[in-house]
């Protein structure tokens, strides 16, 4: 038997001993957490990852990360009218937690029935690295926008109302745990257990300025429209109305432990011009206002 062999079944008789149990070994406990706590920018993510295992077990490395990750899929419909799906993750996120070699069990073997803790530390950025942007732009503000963090969202399990984000799409944040064990060279380390805890994320970010609409933007955004009347269906014109209003201003949220709530407020003016200076405004009935939420897709 060659030596890489016998290393690859060494290193997956580790894993499989520290694996045995349903239990994961991995306890991730936050500072201050609370089930619905919502986090954002610059907030602190303070704790302590404690690791088991139920046999003894040699490691080479514990790796504590803050990670965000995007999951997306389409659902394709074969000729033979079968569903498939196509899937695709991004993990546009990535904070390691530095552990000092002095905090680690020395010689590196998880002991039978022990329990190592490791404090960890993270600050949610007020924006990702430049290289989560690569690709050329028209604009600098446009790599600037890519590069804000985009809120958790599709997430049933930490959110406990519904964001309107579709089925197929999800933006996750976690604290991840890994014990690692080196593999052969040129090889990517093998995880020998692993535990997250999952985190709703809404970052800040900064007021934009006024929407630029133009004529070719009318069938999204129209700030003014004019209809003409008729006192019935057989008579003459009575006259034109018009309503227009101006962009509001953002509706900003409040601080995720706050109890205020957030609003903002559209003035609609009413203008008639009449067809004779004898017609009179007809009354108004009543006003219906509509809604239409959507989302903006964001490049990564």
């Amino acid at each position: 038997m060659s030596s890489s062999t016998s290393t690859s079944s060494t290193i997956a008789n580790y894993a499989k001993k520290i694996n045995q149990t349903r239990r994961t070994g991995v306890e991730i406990v936050l500072d201050n957490h609370h089930d619905g706590k919502v986090y954002t920018t610059f907030d602190a993510l303070s704790g302590t990852a404690s690791i088991s295992a139920p046999h003894d077990a040699q490691f080479d490395e514990i790796q504590i990360t803050l990670e965000g990750v995007t999951r997306t899929y389409v659902e394709t419909v074969s000729p033979a009218s079968t569903t498939s799906k196509t899937r695709a993750v991004h993990k546009f996120l990535k904070l390691i937690m530095p552990i000092q070699a002095s905090s680690y069990p020395s010689p590196r073997i998880a002991e039978a029935g022990k329990t190592y803790t490791f404090p960890f530390n993270f600050v949610i950025p007020q924006q990702l690295l430049p290289t989560a942007c690569a690709h050329e732009s028209d604009a600098e503000h446009v790599q600037l926008a890519h590069l804000q963090l985009p809120p958790s969202m599709g997430d049933r399990e930490i959110s406990i109302q519904d964001d309107l984000s579709p089925e197929m799409s999800k933006v996750q944040y976690s604290i991840n745990v890994r014990v690692l064990k080196k593999a052969e060279a040129g090889a990517k380390p093998i995880t020998l257990v692993e535990g997250l805890r999952k985190l709703q994320i809404i970052p800040a970010v900064a007021e934009a300025p006024p929407m630029s609409i133009s004529a070719d933007d009318g069938d999204e955004y129209l700030l003014s429209k004019t209809k003409s009347l008729k006192k019935g269906m057989f008579s003459g014109k009575l006259g034109r109305i018009t309503v227009s209003t101006s962009q509001t201003g953002a509706i900003v949220l409040p601080a995720p432990e706050s109890s205020s709530v957030a609003g903002t407020m559209a003035t609609v003016e009413l203008r008639f011009d009449p067809h004779d200076a004898e017609y009179q405004p007809p009354r108004l009935g009543g006003l219906v206002t509509k809604i239409k939420a959507g989302e903006l897709g964001q490049e990564l």
